[in-house]
């Protein structure tokens, strides 16, 4: 597959996910499939989601090292990540009833820390600090950040990013995903505080469903053939706050009647 069509699926399986979260979460189809049926529709599209960000994360990877303007390419993932503050904040974060909120921030900013790091990496070339020292210093900067923000995926996101950067080889970035998709799912995600909560409980098998949506994106990467394909660049600018502003406009509708 391209970068295109890659990136295009991406945006499919978030769009699945966000509409499960943000309108079907709402109860909207249950008068008409009945609860069991309206509770497997939505993890349904929520495992189909999963496979959004690792894709999503691989590209960004890839663009800071292919792109030949690194404070333009900065600038525009903050531009829009700014742009898509507000709904998703009154998509995820309760703002139309209780105020924005500094508690939570959307994935634009993840991905910004992460160029941020390169960026900086790249900047103390000109220093005669080691190397080590050179990358992993905005690297924590960065997951610190990640993690103090709430960014959405936090510091693992941020991680992610600077791992798949920093493993040119298209081998070891595959098993890195499927690894940081197993960690993030049964570990981080998995733990209740007490205990795995995929080991037990009525509701076990949904965040092993998540863990393998996560690990069809590893499959459909291995897919990728290197080819840009479609120049649609800034579609997937503009996607990502228009769709989240539809999709609140349509809860609060729904809402409404």
């Amino acid at each position: 597959m391209t970068q295109f069509g890659l990136k295009l699926l991406a945006l499919l399986c978030m769009l699945c996910d966000h509409t499960a979260k943000v309108v079907l979460s709402t109860g909207v189809l249950i008068p008409v499939i009945g609860v069991e049926a309206d509770l497997a529709l939505r993890t349904a599209m929520v495992v189909v989601g999963r496979m959004g960000f690792p894709i999503f994360a691989w590209f960004v990877a890839e663009g800071c090292r292919k792109t030949q303007n690194m404070p333009k390419y900065l600038f525009r993932l903050a531009v829009f990540a700014v742009l898509s503050e507000i709904p998703f904040q009154l998509c995820f974060d309760g703002a139309w009833s209780g105020g924005l909120s500094l508690a939570c921030h959307n994935v634009l900013f993840t991905m910004l820390l992460a160029a941020g790091a390169v960026w900086l990496t790249e900047l103390l070339k000109k220093t005669k600090l080691p190397d080590a020292v050179r990358i992993l210093v905005p690297a924590v900067i960065a997951v610190s950040l990640g993690w103090v923000l709430h960014t959405d995926y936090n510091a693992w996101g941020v991680a992610l990013i600077l791992m798949l950067y920093y493993l040119t080889e298209e081998r070891q970035q595959l098993i890195l995903l499927a690894a940081w998709s197993s960690m993030f799912q049964l570990i981080w995600h998995g733990w209740n505080g007490h205990s795995l909560n995929w080991l037990s409980g009525d509701n076990w098998y949904r965040q092993i469903l998540y863990w393998m949506g996560e690990l069809f994106s590893v499959l459909f990467l291995a897919t990728y053939n290197g080819e840009r394909g479609k120049r649609c660049k800034w579609l997937f600018y503009w996607f990502y706050p228009l769709h989240l502003t539809v999709l609140f406009l349509l809860r609060l509708w729904i809402s409404a009647h």
